[in-house]
């Protein structure tokens, strides 16, 4: 399921045709098996922007250079508990 940015917003302010054509061109999966370098994927499962449907958990897998980490919460590019966590 693809989330609400992804099947409403991204594809059209970005001009492609349809949400599938839009993750067909801007999808880093054609490049997760040439990665030669050690390479660290952290991911958080709600993440608002990013549905879990459009991680290609099974590449990941198969390169031996990747390491794929992943939270319950943590949003879009933060992991935080709170606004007002104090440890």
């Amino acid at each position: 399921m693809a989330t609400f940015l992804e099947e409403k917003v991204n594809w059209v302010l970005d001009g492609y045709k349809d949400v599938d054509d839009y993750r067909e061109k801007v999808s880093s999966y054609k490049y997760i098996k040439g990665i030669k370098i050690p390479t660290f994927f952290y991911f958080s499962l709600d993440d608002p922007l990013i549905s879990t449907n459009s991680i290609d958990f099974k590449g990941l897998k198969s390169n031996p250079n990747i390491i794929f980490g992943h939270t319950e919460h943590g949003s879009h590019l933060s992991t935080f508990s709170s606004l007002t966590c104090k440890d």
